[in-house]
């Protein structure tokens, strides 16, 4: 008999607590997902208590969106970034949306603060060079760092992540952006207003 115990789990992941494992014979373990929105994993240990060590661990992993709701098909989050730290956040992009569009607002006063659009594939749909698009940095003509869209997007779960810098690229001991996050379409226009 080996025990199936779950680590760092938030509650996302369930399975049976314990399975017998022959040798030799394929066991199959169903693990359930029920995910918030965002980024979930744990570690699955898979241990026999008769033996000295720890038999074998698993990792489990899943993303999941928010999906805004008809018929404003909009949504928003607030939160802060500490300086150069990463903050994300996952919306849902249903099949035949025409543009996602993202808009930052309520950025502090002189701080550098960006996002990053990763679509479903898990790739980056702009730079991600340190120096480009900030907030009180980039060259507005050259890309946004407020607002953007993204026509004929990939549908799946889209990541934007957050990113702060300090305030005038200064050290300073002490820095938080504020940043809303509201993601609205109409019809099948996506806007996210950040």
């Amino acid at each position: 008999m080996h025990n199936l115990v779950w680590l760092g789990n938030d509650g996302t992941f369930s399975s049976v607590a314990s399975v017998v494992l022959p040798r030799n014979v394929p066991v199959q373990v169903v693990v359930r997902a029920e995910p918030t929105a965002g980024a979930h994993s744990a570690i699955l240990r898979i241990d026999d208590p008769a033996t000295p060590a720890v038999d074998a661990e698993m990792m489990a992993a899943v993303i999941a969106g928010t999906t805004p709701a008809a018929p404003e098909y909009a949504f928003s989050r607030q939160s802060a970034v500490d300086r150069n730290l990463h903050k994300s956040y996952f919306v849902t992009v249903p099949e035949g949306a025409k543009a996602l569009q993202v808009n930052l607002t309520g950025i502090a006063t002189g701080s550098q603060t960006r996002f990053i659009a990763i679509n479903p594939w898990g790739v980056p749909v702009e730079s991600m060079a340190s120096t480009v698009c900030y907030t009180n940095f980039s060259d507005v003509a050259a890309c946004n760092p407020r607002s953007r869209a993204y026509e004929d997007p990939l549908p799946g779960v889209w990541e934007h992540g957050n990113t702060s810098l300090r305030p005038a690229r200064r050290v300073r001991t002490n820095h938080s952006a504020p940043v809303r996050w509201p993601w609205e379409k109409p019809q099948t226009f996506w806007k996210a207003k950040v």
